[in-house]
Order: C-alpha cells, then structure tokens, then sequence
C-alpha cells in the first residue's frame, strides 16, 4: 500500500519490494497509431499502416478496362491547429491526406484487340483530413475529447441458428460473416421458402441469388440439388401406392404431345442473337435438345421444351450456336421440363401411352447394417427403392451394383457381406423429399439471370 505525505512524496508500507514498475498503458495504442501513420522504413511501408489500405483498394479499372487508376504515393501533412486550439475553437485536431494517383488511358491496337497506354495522367490529390490520437491517447473531434471502446467481432465463417416459430415450427437459419464484404443471411419461413437478406435489408427466395450467380433456368437449379430417375408408368393406373411416389414429382424431359393438332406443332428455326427475351408475348421452347458444339458427347446446353430467355440465349452464343429450332406453343407438350406431376398430368401420359419418365428426386446414404425389414420400416417406402448411384467394393474397387438397380435384401445382403457402408438410394417420392427448393422457385417472381441482378440491385 502506498500514500502521499504532505510534501508530494510518496511513502510506501509494502513489506515487498516492486519487482517492475508500473506500465504505460496507453503506450500500445500510441504505437500502433504511429505504425499506422508513419511505418519505419519505406519497405515495412507497403505491407502495414495506410499503404496497405491503398494497396488493397487500388488499381481501379472500369468495366472495359480502358481507363486504370493507380496509387503512387500518399503525404500526410501537418496538422493546422494544436490540440489545445482545436478543444478552443471546437474543431476537430487532424491533418490533411493527399495520396500521388496515376491515371492510364489505354487504346486498342490490332485486330486481336489488344491494348496499350494511350496517356498517362499523374496528381496529387486531397482525399480529406484524418484525425490523429493525442498523447492522451484520445481524439478531438468537434472540440470534445473522445477516446475509443473496443468492441466485440464476430469472427468470420458460417453461423447457424434455429428458433421456433409460436405455431411449434422449427425455423431454421444460417449467416455468413465475410472477413470484409457483406453479411448474408438465409431464413426459412413457416412456409417452407427460402429466403435471402443481404446486409439485413431487402429480402428476396434464395433462388434469385443462384440466378445471379448464373443458374439462371429452373432447370439448373433443381439440377444442383437433385438426382434423376426413371418412373415406369406401367401399372399405375390402379395403384395408389405407386401413384402416391411419383405425385409432386418435376419432370426432367419435356414429353411431346404426339395428338396436337395446329400449325405451332411444327418447329421452326429460329437465329439466337435476334431473340428478344423482353418479348414475352411470344414465348420459344426448345424443340429439341441443344448440344454443345466444343463437347457433342456431354451435357446438352439445354433440353426440349425449356423456354429461351436471356439465360439460355447467352449461353448460346457463347458457345457459337447460332440457330435454334423451336416451338411457340407450350400445348405442344404434355408436360414441360421442371413441370410437377399432377394426378391429371399422369393420368395424360398413361392415356399417350407414354412407357417411361424421367423426374428429379431427392438421394440419401442409407447405412448398410442391421437388417433391411427394419431399414424398410423406418422409410416407409411404397415401391421398390432403387440406387441413386454406382456402388463400389471399398477394397477391389469392382462395382457392386450401378444406378437405378434395385435395392432388394439380396443386394443389402451382398453388400454388409463386403463390409459396404453406405449406398446412395432414391428417397422415393414427393413424401420423403424436401420440399425447400420447389417452394422457393415457385416463390420466385424472377425467370433469368438479367432479371434477378435487376431485382437484387
């Protein structure tokens, strides 16, 4: 314990000596404001204090990249006013901050077009004043003294929540925290829909950020969250536990309607850059599926009977495929790509005599151990379930069984005897599956990837 005396001297009654004096407390925060300011030697200069936050914003180029905006240098001058002045006058104690910025002006030279400087503008510009701490480790802002509070971060990555709505529905939620950018935020409603907030202001269904992004179709969306399978019609005119698996399912081929009558059922040939996808009062769908030129053997670039928007038609033309056969009317199908399988569509097809369908459908692992009548019970599957991919010995690598064979005990039995873990099995029908996504989409009021920049921004 220590006291003053009468003269100012201090008098300590401590039984120990003080084994280190008493620190500067303020003295971090004083170093590290003059680190900021004034780096020690030109080259620690580039990778702290203000060089490193102009070296992380600039060079800024335009869209076209014609015009490149560099930084050279920056100059913090001497403040106008003393501290004590400033608290006089309530002014704020700062210096001016100019930084040296370079304008290049490029042109294109060649057929190749490729670009060099035209012009080369350099000048110092006034970028405004920057306050600057005291040696009591505050600023003086407007004549009052003000010191700073430390406050909590939240730590960069992905947070998720849950609560529960007043109706008992468990609402589910997940936000990203960027190290630097905006936060995003996704909600899920009593509804089912997924919905995205960015910066925690507009709000719009998580599927107008994948447009953005650029899944601009229905169809690529479901196709990043869905497995496909083949449904036999045969046989589900009476049976109302198979009927029940393929109800509510989406199509994954468009099915023509071989009885239309009409001159829009048959295609014409349309030239891609000369669609006007703003022209909605006279849609074209696909009559047929879109190869790519540069890979004929892989994916199409889109399949019969997806309507051409601006998505699709950009897609196009960068792949150079100019010309495109194509319908007016959508009655020319039964039944469109990413179309729901209604009770009245099915019934449709089974009179078109249509064999085979493809739908999307959701796909879990399914633990192989135990035994499969328990494993039937807890999924309560109505058909036959069937694999939703290849499965392969762990240690031979032979493959088991390939997708869309069926799941029987014989095959559960083949693979627990090869100590498979895990197979990937079709969850069957509507009932099994998610519902989040087909929700969404059919929440979704945008129908490209131009238009839902357009809603986002």
């Amino acid at each position: 314990m220590a006291t003053s005396n009468k003269n100012g001297s201090v008098v300590s009654f401590a039984k120990l000596g003080e084994s280190k004096s008493m620190p500067h407390f303020l003295e971090v925060q004083l170093e590290a404001f003059d680190r900021l300011l004034k780096p020690s030697t030109k080259e620690e200069r580039r990778d702290v204090g203000l060089e490193r936050v102009f070296n992380a914003i600039f060079p800024i180029t335009d869209v076209n990249e014609n015009f490149r905006l560099e930084f050279v240098d920056y100059v913090l001058g001497e403040p106008k006013y003393s501290v004590e002045e400033c608290m006089e006058r309530d002014m704020t104690y700062a210096a001016p901050l100019k930084a040296t910025l370079r304008l290049i002006v490029f042109e294109s030279i060649g057929e190749d077009g490729e670009k060099r400087p035209q012009d080369i503008l350099e000048k110092e510009v006034y970028l405004g004043d920057l306050p600057l701490l005291t040696r009591q480790g505050t600023f003086v802002v407007n004549g009052a003294e003000r010191v700073i509070v430390s406050q909590l971060h939240r730590s960069p990555g992905v947070v998720f929540e849950e609560k529960t709505h007043p109706n008992g529905t468990r609402l589910y939620s997940a936000r990203i925290i960027p190290f630097r950018g905006s936060w995003v935020e996704f909600t899920l409603d009593i509804h089912d829909v997924i919905h995205v907030h960015i910066d925690k202001r507009k709000k719009f269904p998580a599927t107008a950020l994948l447009r953005a992004f650029g899944y601009g179709t229905d169809a690529d969306i479901l196709d990043l969250f869905y497995a496909r399978r083949h449904v036999k019609l045969k046989g589900l005119e009476d049976d109302r536990g198979a009927r029940r698996e393929v109800i509510g399912t989406l199509l994954v081929q468009s099915v023509l309607d071989k009885a239309y009558e009409g001159d829009a059922g048959k295609p014409a040939a349309m030239v891609v850059e000369s669609f006007d996808p703003a022209d909605i009062e006279n849609p074209a769908f696909l009559a047929k599926d879109v190869k790519n030129p540069a890979d004929k053997k892989g994916e199409p670039l889109a399949m019969v009977g997806e309507r051409l928007d601006d998505t699709l038609q950009r897609r196009f033309l960068e792949a150079g495929v100019t010309e495109v056969s194509v319908y007016s009317d959508p009655d020319v199908f039964l039944g469109r790509r990413g179309e729901e399988m209604t009770e009245e569509l099915l019934d449709m097809l089974i009179r078109a005599k249509v064999k085979e369908v493809e739908v999307y459908s959701s796909a879990a692992f399914i633990g192989v151990r135990g035994t499969y009548e328990d494993l039937t019970n807890r999924r309560d599957w109505s058909l036959q379930p069937t694999l939703a991919g290849d499965v392969v010995d762990p240690k031979t690598g032979e493959i088991l069984a390939e997708k869309e064979d069926a799941f029987t005990p014989a095959l559960f039995s083949k693979l627990k005897e090869r100590r498979v873990k895990d197979a990937l099995v079709f969850t069957g029908g509507p009932r099994g599956e998610s519902p989040l996504i087909k929700n969404t989409l059919a929440k979704d009021p945008t129908r490209g990837e131009a238009d839902a920049l357009h809603s986002i921004y």
